[in-house]
């Protein structure tokens, strides 16, 4: 078992691109359970392992906690595949030992709305287009970087601010 330590920038603890400050963090998101989708390759870039996971937010600690059982996994260094809606894929490469164990803590970039693994016109569109509209659409959830329930400034704000940090 491999656990993880989510903070998504926007929420909680996390920050942004710009600041590891996280003052300006929602720290009751409307979503306290995300799935996330953690994909473990190889040395040649096959994949070992896939799989969706429900993480659960702790306001106590202001991150995202989960696990991944590994039993069918060789000791060896893979590539981590992390991802959730809205945010931007993180890989790590890591030495696994036969069956997991350890964790990780991990940040991602908010603002990948269309979910092509990048932060462009595309998203930055997608914001301006529910700025002060309901979250309840499946169009403008995602919009809503800081899961406030509002799509506002806040959150065109924090889509700036991971843009000017993410090089």
């Amino acid at each position: 078992t491999i656990g993880f330590v989510m903070s998504l920038h926007g929420i909680g603890k996390a920050g942004d691109n710009v600041t590891t400050n996280s003052t300006l963090s929602n720290k009751s998101p409307m979503r306290t359970t995300r799935q996330f989708t953690i994909r473990i390759e190889n040395a040649s870039s096959s994949y070992v392992k896939e799989q969706a996971i429900p993480f659960t937010y702790s306001a106590a600690s202001g991150v995202f906690t989960g696990d991944i059982i590994l039993t069918d996994i060789v000791s060896g260094t893979y590539a981590i595949k992390l991802k959730t809606e809205g945010y931007l894929e993180k890989i790590l490469t890591e030495g696994v030992p036969a069956g997991g164990g350890g964790f990780f803590e991990i940040a991602l970039v908010a603002g990948d709305i269309n979910g092509d693994n990048k932060l462009d016109a595309l998203d930055y569109n997608e914001i301006v287009g529910c700025y002060n509209l309901p979250t309840s659409t499946d169009t403008c959830k995602l919009t809503d970087l800081n899961d406030d329930g509002l799509n506002n400034g806040i959150d065109y704000n924090l889509f700036l601010r991971e843009i000017v940090g993410n090089k």
